[in-house]
């Protein structure tokens, strides 16, 4: 098997079927949408639509290489831009998932975490330009070291909070959609950060190997799983679910 093989079967498996995966899912959650009268559903349901594409397709374009300052420093705020999306939504839904449970109890003392998490991505956003003025800082051990924690804090602390959220829910649509959506988040840390761990730190595996050729076929299962837990996210919400719909 060659490199060439490699490069194609991590990118076809690795990114295109994930991303197809993501853009399907985002279609029924804009269709859906359109079908819903709750203003809390169809919010959640446009949310839910720009986060799959965003997580499916934008994060692993952004991921490309490049070799000039000015791109890569384009690129590392476009990454910044979307985990803030994405993260703005988990912020957005964990105050309704609150609101669906009759006890009102509060989830992992997330009105005030939060502003912890937001101030880790303003961290992060301090490492992707560095890294962009130093592009070995990032490559280097202490610089994933380093760069791993403050990407991946809002959505370690971020999917268990939804996962309980959606637990306490008594709205079953609502609940439905958290829970495959948590389980999205879930994958990604398992997956994604802990895979990315081992291969470039542990392993000394560089940055592009893990991306672009054998090294990167681990992350398939992973990103295709995710891609489908962020496609049942959005069908949970159709209200022809054979789940009993909650009206607000």
């Amino acid at each position: 098997m060659s490199d060439g093989l490699g490069l194609f079967l991590a990118v076809t498996l690795g990114d295109i079927v994930p991303a197809a995966i993501g853009v399907y899912a985002a279609y029924w959650a804009f269709s859906i949408r359109r079908a819903l009268s709750g203003r809390i559903y169809r919010r959640h349901a446009l949310w839910l639509g720009a986060v799959c594409v965003i997580i499916q397709v934008g994060l692993p374009l952004a991921s490309l290489p490049s070799s000039s300052f000015v791109a890569t420093l384009g690129i590392n705020l476009l990454v910044l831009a979307l985990l803030v999306f994405v993260f703005a939504f988990v912020d957005s839904i964990v105050p309704v998932a609150r609101r669906s449970d009759p006890r009102l109890r509060g989830i992992l003392h997330w009105e005030k975490v939060r502003f912890v998490l937001w101030g880790d991505l303003a961290l992060a956003g301090i490492y992707l330009v560095y890294n962009a003025i130093n592009p070995t800082f990032g490559s280097a051990g202490w610089g994933a070291v380093i760069g791993f924690p403050l990407f991946m804090l809002p959505f370690i602390v971020g999917a268990p909070v939804i996962l309980i959220g959606a637990i306490r829910s008594k709205d079953y649509v609502l609940r439905a959609s958290l829970e495959w959506f948590g389980g999205r988040l879930a994958v990604l840390l398992l997956s994604g950060a802990l895979l990315s761990f081992i291969e470039l730190i542990i392993l000394g595996i560089s940055a592009y190997n893990a991306s672009f050729s054998y090294p990167a076929l681990v992350f398939v299962p992973g990103n295709i799983l995710g891609a489908y837990c962020l496609y049942r996210s959005a069908r949970s919400l159709a209200p022809t679910s054979r789940l009993p719909v909650t009206h607000h």
